[in-house]
């Protein structure tokens, strides 16, 4: 099977488990202590969010994305970077810290913020068992 044909199954399986799963039952849930990151044109960024209980995501999914969870613009599986999938705009912009990922700190480092990055970004954490999301909003000023 291709890795293309398993992101797909990836992706129905996560959302049937999601629909199917209550609340109290999920292990871990995905937090973004700063909701609003505000950023001057042509800035450096950090967006971050952090799993709870802060446990090892080196194995899971982490997929950084806009409004479509196929516009990708950061995506981390099978333990590695896939650049293939990500959104063109973003091509040479990200990179996710790995070594945050052992405590469960997911951090994506947005370089050279455009006006076009303005709005809202989604961290999803996926393992075999369940997945989880938080968003924060990018806002994007003069200077």
């Amino acid at each position: 099977m291709t890795p293309y044909k398993k992101g797909w199954l990836f992706f129905i399986l996560m959302n049937l488990l999601k629909w199917q799963k209550s609340k109290v039952n999920a292990t871990f849930t995905v937090l973004c202590q700063n909701p609003i990151v505000r950023a001057s044109f042509g800035e450096d960024i950090i967006l971050q969010c952090q799993l709870d209980p802060p446990i090892d995501a080196t194995d899971m999914e982490v997929r950084w994305f806009r409004t479509d969870y196929l516009d990708v613009v950061h995506l981390y599986w099978y333990n590695e970077d896939d650049y293939l999938r990500q959104n063109i705009a973003y091509r040479g912009r990200t990179e996710l810290s790995k070594t945050d990922l052992v405590t469960g700190t997911i951090s994506l480092y947005l370089r050279n913020v455009g006006f076009t990055d303005e709005g809202k970004f989604i961290c999803l954490v996926g393992s075999e068992k369940e997945a989880e999301e938080s968003q924060i909003e990018v806002k994007v000023g003069g200077e």
